[in-house]
């Protein structure tokens, strides 16, 4: 399933680099796209029990996802 989160606290490459590293742990998560301009991340996901982990992962890592 293809995912689009929306991270408005995202503003630099360092956020950028911060995001890739924390969701390149999950094996479900492949085609990872992080842009900086939109403020969006995008993948593939194929494992859609994951998604509410992932969620709070990135909220973990103070990138909370609207």
């Amino acid at each position: 399933m293809k995912i689009e989160f929306l991270i408005p606290n995202m503003s630099c490459k360092h956020c950028v680099n911060r995001i890739e590293k924390v969701l390149s742990e999950y094996r479900a998560i492949s085609s990872l796209h992080v842009d900086l301009t939109k403020k969006q991340v995008h993948f593939e996901l194929s494992d859609a029990s994951l998604l509410d982990v992932i969620k709070a992962t990135l909220a973990n890592a103070h990138y909370p996802v609207i």
